[in-house]
């Protein structure tokens, strides 16, 4: 009678790479829930991009997902948060840029 048995090598596969989705000019919050969500994490502001809604927050991720934004552009929040993760997250910020009498972040 043949016996066979499984041996575990440690081979570990790393994740596949994950597009990064781009935000793009807003005159109004960004709801990353509305930009496709947890399923399009993470997400960039290109250099040139501005999001500045008139009132609010600039960018809000729900309290339900870890999200990850990566911003080279400008996010303004006119007396409110620039970007609010409420679950949790981070934010990079890279040659940002910023100006006025708006709050960025």
């Amino acid at each position: 009678m043949a016996v066979q048995a499984a041996v575990s090598v440690g081979i570990v596969l790393a994740r596949p790479a994950a597009a990064q989705t781009v935000l793009t000019n807003s005159s109004s919050t960004v709801y990353l829930s509305d930009n496709g969500g947890i399923g399009n994490n993470p997400f960039s502001i290109a250099a040139g991009t501005v999001i500045e809604p008139a009132t609010g927050d600039g960018i809000v991720g729900n309290l339900n997902n870890v999200y990850s934004l990566t911003n080279t552009g400008g996010i303004y929040a006119n007396n409110s948060i620039g970007v609010d993760l409420l679950g949790s997250g981070d934010v990079i910020n890279t040659n940002a840029t910023f100006g006025g009498r708006r709050q960025p972040v």
